[in-house]
């Protein structure tokens, strides 16, 4: 098993099911864990062996957190190279940029900064952004339309009959 699938489980064992500061706290230990065991020169595997499984971690730190567990969401950001970016609560200031976020039953939604894509204001936003890029495509059809029959077009005529002139002046002269 790689750090990624053991942070996954680490994270699905704990969202929703501790607070906000110990699913922070926790994350955050397990990541400079590894850190420090990369750095002795181990290896992801041999870390995560060490460790056991995710998901038992995450449900012994849930049974002993017990009563201070609160109903919360959390959201994070995958970046590249499969490192996760912020943590945030819902209602807090949200990762600006495009983003994952995970309600506590595991749902996701896109989101940019604070506007969540499945809500109806998102739904909203993408169906008047819809309606703008169709009415864009719609204005450069109909003014590439205006170029050939206003420009294109009368110049393409212009030079067929001036050449038709130069070529019957040619052919007379012969």
């Amino acid at each position: 098993m790689s750090k990624k699938e053991f942070m996954d489980q680490l994270r699905e064992g704990l969202d929703g099911n501790v607070s906000y500061e110990k699913y922070c706290e926790t994350i955050e230990y397990y990541e400079s864990y590894f850190r420090r065991k990369l750095a002795e020169g181990k290896t992801e595997e041999e870390i995560v062996a060490e460790l056991g499984s995710g998901r038992l971690i995450a449900k012994t730190i849930v049974d002993t957190a017990g009563a201070d567990r609160t109903e919360q969401s959390y959201t994070y950001t995958e970046t590249t190279g499969g490192r996760r970016g912020s943590v945030s609560r819902d209602g807090e200031d949200a990762p600006k940029g495009w983003h994952v976020k995970m309600d506590e039953n595991g749902n996701t939604s896109v989101c940019f900064g604070k506007l969540d894509f499945s809500t109806t204001l998102g739904k909203v936003v993408i169906g008047i952004g819809l309606i703008l890029l169709l009415a864009l495509i719609v204005l450069l059809v109909v003014i590439g339309v205006k170029i050939l029959v206003y420009v294109i077009i009368p110049v393409a005529a212009i030079l067929f009959i001036v050449n038709l002139i130069i070529s019957l002046i040619d052919n007379h002269r012969m």
